[in-house]
């Protein structure tokens, strides 16, 4: 009763062009890129389509990165934080989401450009997407996000703990109103606008200059949640109109240009991937300073890393996981080590020579 019903033929037909339209999109993704969605049919997309996001109902519920995603303004559906529309191009780029699979042909984010793959579905692709390993010139405590900070001034600390210096990627943008129903706002500079809206009994409607742009989530369960108001003009007059009231309003404008800059130094700057599975990864790193490779993953104990074959700490930067690297040419290997893999093998090494005794008697029997 939680999900819509669909026929088996719809279902065949979703999984058959949603592997085929992933399958495209992996052929183009050399860089590893992350893949997202809005529409989903399971609690678990990626793993029945065969792509890597964020939105993993079950593994994102609790922990470092369901903090991070409700951090940085991503749409909270239920108890678990995920992508479902909404997002900043801040957020997308610096967490590497570079495709968008678009099932229904419902458009993408603002910052997503339509990408010609021939597959199923429509793809688009964020030419600003980072990839998932970087170089940091702050410190590991720089990465560490506020409670109180909004979606952009959280994105924007995170790049200034990566850059070492300010990105100035979002400019305030005033609404006339703290709260209420209706909205006007005359936008500074070109720019891709956001909103955030608190306070909110319930899912309500919300028309852009007249037109129905969709629903608003209640704050129960999208407190701070971003939403995309497309890309503005300088001098544009924008009218918002909700279905109904509520508590605060935050309007913010998007520097594209800078957030390009930004994303081309990271990406010059990034350590070389030689290796990236599942939890075994090798990166190369050559650098006339010493820094930080932060890796746009959930921090966790359970990562072994080793410098040049040589043991060395991993360390938490805010949720992300983190590894000091000195000057100078280095090879960095990293590893997710099960908890408990070793006391479990050997239990069952030792349950198996038991079994292997017992079926000996057996048959000498």
């Amino acid at each position: 009763r939680q999900f819509e019903v669909y026929t088996v033929a719809d279902y065949r037909a979703f999984v058959a062009e949603g592997r085929a339209t992933a399958a495209a999109v992996a052929c183009e993704n050399t860089q590893n890129l992350r893949v997202e969605k809005t529409a989903f049919r399971t609690l678990n997309d990626p793993m029945l389509l065969g792509y890597q996001g964020l939105t993993h109902f079950s593994s994102v519920q609790d922990g470092g990165a369901a903090r991070l995603l409700a951090a940085l303004g991503y749409r909270n559906y239920g108890s678990s934080y995920g992508y479902l529309a909404g997002s900043t191009a801040a957020a997308d780029s610096l967490l590497g989401v570079g495709y968008y699979l678009d099932p229904g042909n419902a458009g993408a984010p603002s910052h997503f450009e339509p990408a010609d793959l021939g597959a199923p579905w429509a793809v688009y692709q964020n030419q600003n997407a980072l990839p998932r390993a970087l170089w940091a010139a702050g410190a590991a405590d720089a990465f560490a996000v506020s409670e109180a900070a909004d979606p952009f001034a959280a994105a924007e600390g995170l790049y200034a703990a990566l850059l070492g210096q300010s990105a100035g990627l979002f400019t305030a943008v005033d609404g006339g109103a703290q709260g209420g129903s209706e909205f006007t706002l005359t936008v500074p500079a070109d720019g891709i606008l956001y909103a955030v809206f608190t306070g909110a009994a319930a899912d309500v409607p919300l028309a852009v200059n007249g037109q129905d742009t969709g629903t608003v989530l209640s704050t129960a369960r999208s407190a701070g949640a971003v939403v995309d108001l497309g890309r503005r003009a300088a001098g544009e007059t924008v009218t918002l109109r909700l279905g109904a009231a509520v508590d605060t309003a935050q309007f913010a404008l998007l520097d594209e240009s800078a957030l390009q800059t930004a994303c081309q130094a990271l990406r010059a700057a990034a350590p070389a991937v030689q290796r990236w599975r599942d939890g075994d990864i090798a990166l190369a790193t050559d650098r006339a300073d010493a820094g930080l490779v932060v890796l746009t993953l959930p921090y966790s104990q359970n990562w072994r890393a080793a410098l040049d074959g040589r043991v060395v700490d991993v360390q938490a930067a805010g949720e992300l996981l983190a590894v000091e690297v000195p000057a100078g040419a280095h090879t960095l290997t990293l590893r997710y080590t099960q908890p408990g893999l070793a006391a479990g093998g050997a239990l069952s090494a030792a349950a198996l020579a038991v079994l292997a005794v017992l079926a000996l008697r057996r048959r000498r029997n």
